[in-house]
């Protein structure tokens, strides 16, 4: 690591814009990726955030998206960027978003999500050409995590939620069914907690997207969580796996850090499977006449919403609540026993 750095230094001023942009990247993916401790040097970093600035106008997407993740990772170089260097990153985004593919939407998206300077430099017009992306591409992706990612990103950006019209956010929401069949644990998890966060998404979700999502969420909980052999770094790979000692990528770490909160995820989402059941046997015995498996999916997914925990009983006020809203949704008939005021 101190002769790439040395390197760099040697050659740092003859690097055109672009090859500012790798070496930055690089070494933060050196140091996300590999543990390196952030000694990099402040110097270097100036001095490539200085050439980076004066050539934001020529910035494709790809280079757009590794300079604002370099500058998530690399602290002096985040803050060796001036005012008019994130109004310049921020306008760069806004140019290029019409040429912005989904995974680029996506991954512009969270890298902003991340950055508090870069969202504040960020101007509105800029917000709305990455919703118009979001929803142009949103019908082509075909990658579940770039779906998961989307919704994440959105959820910490309030902005961009502004920005979004309501045909993005079916489109979105379209998306999520259509990829729920094909979601790790962890997407679905980020989708979930996301559309909790998003009113408008939430509003846009089919009863089919719902289904689609609850099936994924619940294969995924009852399935074991395996962190063995992922993501196997092309750098040198062949060599650790040949040798028998591959070295821990960033992957790697963070999911064995993430395990602890998503094996908590899976127990309250196993609790939740059979608090539905429970609800599910309540809602035939208290309301046969009415309970379509429309009407019961409904009410399970109203009880859901409401807290309603358990829901073995009519009386209960938040099932009873829910199967009101569950039946008046499908235009269906209530039954007169849960229309009765509970118990005081």
């Amino acid at each position: 690591f101190s002769r790439l750095l040395l390197l760099a230094n040697e050659h740092r001023l003859s690097f055109t814009a672009q090859e500012c942009v790798i070496v930055m990247y690089g070494l933060s993916v050196l140091h996300a990726d590999l543990g390196v401790a952030q000694a990099s040097d402040a110097t270097l970093l100036i001095q490539l955030v200085a050439v980076v600035e004066q050539h934001t106008g020529e910035m494709k997407p790809e280079a757009i998206i590794k300079t604002l993740r370099a500058l998530e990772t690399l602290e002096a170089a985040r803050a060796a960027v001036s005012t008019s260097g994130w109004a310049a990153l921020g306008m760069a985004v806004e140019r290029e978003a019409p040429e912005m593919r989904q995974g680029e939407v996506c991954r512009t998206l969270l890298a902003l999500s991340k950055l508090d300077s870069a969202k504040a430099a960020m101007s509105v017009s800029g917000w709305t050409a990455l919703g118009v992306a979001a929803e142009r591409e949103a019908p082509e992706m075909k990658m579940q995590h770039e779906v998961g990612g989307m919704f994440l990103a959105l959820s910490k950006l309030d902005s961009a939620q502004a920005a979004m019209s309501a045909s993005g956010w079916s489109a979105l929401a379209a998306a999520a069914e259509r990829m729920a069949p094909s979601m790790t644990r962890e997407t679905i998890v980020n989708t979930l907690h996301a559309l909790s966060k998003l009113q408008a998404a939430e509003a846009a979700m089919s009863v089919a997207g719902w289904t689609a999502l609850g099936e994924a969420a619940e294969r995924t909980a009852l399935a074991p969580q395996n962190f063995d052999n992922r993501n196997t770094s092309s750098r040198g790979s062949a060599d650790n796996a040949a040798a028998g000692r591959q070295q821990p990528g960033r992957q790697e770490r963070l999911e064995s850090s993430r395990a602890p909160q998503q094996e908590a995820a899976v127990a309250e989402a196993r609790g939740r499977l059979e608090g539905r059941e429970r609800r599910k046997t309540a809602a035939e015995r208290e309301a046969p006449d009415m309970m379509t498996s429309e009407a019961r999916a409904a009410t399970l997914l109203a009880c859901e919403a409401l807290g309603g925990e358990g829901g073995t009983r009519h009386d209960d006020p938040g099932a009873r609540v829910a199967t009101l809203l569950a039946c008046e949704a499908l235009g269906m008939t209530t039954p007169s026993a849960l229309r009765k005021q509970p118990p005081a």
